[in-house]
């Protein structure tokens, strides 16, 4: 068996580790894509909500840090994905030439909804053991609720932007 930090792992540790250090990077994702809409949102309550959120997916990332230790494993990096680091730097750009909170807002909603995912994906795993599926559990009903608040913000936002537009029909 495999030696990480002092600790013997089992086989099914090593698979816990990758799931919930996949997870941790997808709530660095989000974080980040929250953390922008706070940046840039053009309504302080909204501006709030997005910052708190923020914050609550890095705690929640942190929390699975402390499982993947626990478990002997090397926790991911804390800047999330390659790929959303990609997409953050091309995000940068774009913000840079044009705000757009309509944008920031999409892509707070585009990365929620696909955290969700993973995190369902995670869930339905059957060689996830249950400490570390408590742990998945507890992240999914943190972050569940509050997606469908940026859903529904999104949504709003939509419509008002549609109801403003001189294209809509009267």
């Amino acid at each position: 068996m495999a030696e990480d930090h002092g600790l013997t792992r089992r086989p099914t540790d090593a698979h816990d580790i990758r799931v919930l250090n996949d997870l941790q990077a997808a709530l660095h994702d989000s974080s980040a894509s929250l953390e922008l809409a706070a940046r840039d949102s053009e309504s302080d309550p909204r501006s709030r909500l997005f910052a708190t959120l923020a914050e609550e997916r890095a705690r929640l990332a942190r929390d699975l840090k402390t499982v993947v230790l626990s478990l002997g494993g090397s926790p991911a990096d804390d800047g999330g994905s390659i790929l959303s680091k990609a997409r953050r730097a091309v995000s940068d750009i774009g913000h840079a030439l044009l705000r757009d909170e309509s944008r920031d807002l999409d892509a707070a909603d585009d990365s929620e909804t696909a955290l969700l995912r993973r995190l369902d994906a995670a869930l339905d795993d059957p060689d996830l053991s249950d400490v570390a599926r408590a742990a998945v559990r507890r992240a999914r009903a943190a972050v569940g609720g509050e997606a469908d608040d940026i859903h529904g913000l999104r949504e709003s936002l939509d419509s008002r932007r549609d109801a403003e537009s001189p294209l809509f029909p009267y």
